[in-house]
């Protein structure tokens, strides 16, 4: 296995111009993806689930990476500490898949929420890979982001230290999440857990576009064009 880790400083742009463009209408849309649910309620485009309590420090998840049949679209699949109930911070992974014509590019980024999303460098991702996402809160400011490739065999990690100058974590909530502008399917989040717990309970997130639904303890389901909204 290859394990490559990254610091804290070098911010990785995405291959492309759509691809950056599509980050940027993410970001604007999404407020970088923070409170989740707050400010998806309603929206076309994002469905999942999120689990509440107390002392959640950590998150897991894993995928298959899907394809997108529409083109000029981009799906962003994430986990997520403190994506809904904490107003402080927000510590998230994932990957984004954006399709330009007939091409697809995948990026895999890590983001401690309000800063900035950077891009792991030195990952390469394609349509059936199993992918493993992880994220450990070793304090309130500090923390560890990972992604792997279990398909190729890569894993990369980025520690997080004192982050307290752009906000503290709250350990209340987790999430595991679908943001989309195409036809990604159908895709399942896998072996999920939120510190000791599972995904019974966790409330779902459908949309107009996206459905889910939780169809163990420890998964996550969601589908492409059959949603209906019911927060």
């Amino acid at each position: 296995m290859k394990i490559i880790s990254t610091s804290s400083a070098l911010f990785i742009l995405a291959g492309s111009a759509l691809a950056a463009t599509f980050r940027q209408e993410q970001t604007r849309r999404a407020g970088n993806h923070r409170k989740i649910v707050d400010r998806f309620v309603g929206a076309a485009s994002v469905g999942g689930a999120y689990i509440t309590g107390t002392g959640i420090g950590s998150v897991t998840g894993s995928f298959a990476v899907p394809t997108d049949s529409t083109p000029n679209s981009y799906t962003t699949f994430l986990i997520a500490l403190d994506g809904e109930t904490c107003s402080t911070a927000s510590l998230q992974v994932g990957v984004t898949l954006t399709k330009t014509g007939s091409s697809i590019a995948y990026d895999a980024w890590y983001e401690w929420y309000p800063g900035y999303s950077y891009d792991f460098s030195g990952i390469s991702l394609s349509a059936g890979d199993i992918v493993v996402l992880r994220l450990t809160a070793t304090s309130k400011t500090s923390g560890i982001a990972a992604i792997e490739n279990v398909t190729t065999g890569t894993t990369l990690t980025h520690t997080f230290t004192n982050e307290a100058s752009i906000g503290s974590l709250c350990e209340y909530d987790a999430e595991w999440i679908v943001d989309s502008s195409g036809d990604f399917g159908s895709v399942t989040f896998s072996d999920c857990s939120a510190g000791t717990l599972g995904t019974s309970g966790a409330k779902v997130i459908d949309s107009t576009d996206i459905s889910c639904s939780i169809p163990s303890s420890s998964e996550v389901k969601c589908t492409w064009g059959e949603g209906v909204i019911s927060l």
